[in-house]
Order: structure tokens, then sequence, then C-alpha cells
């Protein structure tokens, strides 16, 4: 493990001092630490259109100023000790999947571990990454290994995308039967 992926795993502990940068993961999402009102103001000029929020804290300060400026914030709370719901997962996925909602801001405390599964949830669903791709966007973002719950986040992930595609492929069944069904 190199200084910088070392120094990462421990960030939550120097988060005052030290902010990881937002990063690019896609044409038109991003994922990065919670925005200062500064920052957001950055945002807007840059075209951004939504922030999602996977706080616990709602920072109703911060939905105002958003509303202010033409923007969305979307509070999806996630606490640390938690994983995700397939509803909050479902949520997050129909607003990044709109159009209308990007560019697009994913954050947590330091956009790392939160924010990673919301984003890996996309890939695997949306996106049909493969449990190795995710695995490796994990390291590559330096997710915790060590607590507990982010240990988790993997196998929710994928747990998660094989209940959707379970559900998509009924639905197409479903439709097909009714399509047959149909007079002709």
């Amino acid at each position: 493990m190199d200084i910088k992926t070392l120094l990462l795993q421990f960030a939550f502990l120097y988060a005052p001092f030290v902010r990881p940068p937002m990063e690019q993961i896609g044409p038109n999402l991003y994922r990065g630490p919670d925005p200062s009102a500064r920052e957001i103001r950055a945002l807007h000029d840059k075209g951004f259109k939504t922030i999602i929020s996977i706080r616990t804290n709602s920072e109703e300060k911060k939905r105002k100023l958003c509303e202010r400026l033409g923007m969305r914030w979307v509070n999806i709370p996630t606490g640390v000790f938690l994983v995700p719901t397939d509803d909050q997962f479902d949520q997050f996925r129909a607003i990044i999947n709109q159009p209308e909602n990007l560019p697009c801001l994913v954050s947590c405390e330091l956009g790392m571990d939160r924010a990673g599964v919301y984003i890996a949830a996309h890939r695997v669903a949306d996106e049909n990454w493969s449990e190795k791709q995710m695995r490796e966007e994990f390291c590559t973002h330096h997710q915790k290994r060590w607590w507990p719950v982010f240990r988790k986040y993997q196998r929710h992930v994928i747990s998660y995308a094989e209940r959707r595609q379970g559900q998509s492929r009924a639905s197409e069944a479903s439709m097909s039967d009714q399509y047959q069904a149909m007079p002709r």
C-alpha cells in the first residue's frame, strides 16, 4: 500500500484540514467531499444542476442556496453504520439517469465511501459493470476496507443489482405475456 492510499484510508481523522479533490467519474457525474457554500457557487458557475448529499445531516442552508441558484440539492441520508436500502439506491439512480439533473455531484463527508457505494450501484445496475470492475473502482477510489459496514457495501451492491435485474426480466416477461394475449 502506497503512502497516498494509506493516508486516504484515514482521511476522516484529518478531514477538517485536508479535503480530497472532486473527481469526474463519468461524462456528467462527479464525486467529492461535502461542498462548502463557496464550492456550491463554483459548481453552479460550471453548470452543475444537482448535488446529491449522502450525509445524514440534511443541510438546509445548502439546500436553500442551491434553490436560489437554480440547482437541486437532494439529500439521501445514509449513515456510516448502515448499508443503503434498495429504495435509496432507486432514488439515486432515478436522479442521475435523468439528463435534466446533470451534471451532478455525489457527495458524502469525503466523497469516498458512501458516495462510492451509490456510484457502484449505478455502475452495476445501469452500466452493466462486472463485480471485478466494481471492486477495482472501490480500490482506486480508496474505499476503507477496514470499516465493517464498508466491507458489506460490495456484496450489497451485487445483490441489489441482481434483484433489480431479476425484476427487469420479470417485467419484460410480463409485458411479453400481455402482448401475446392481445387479440390479433
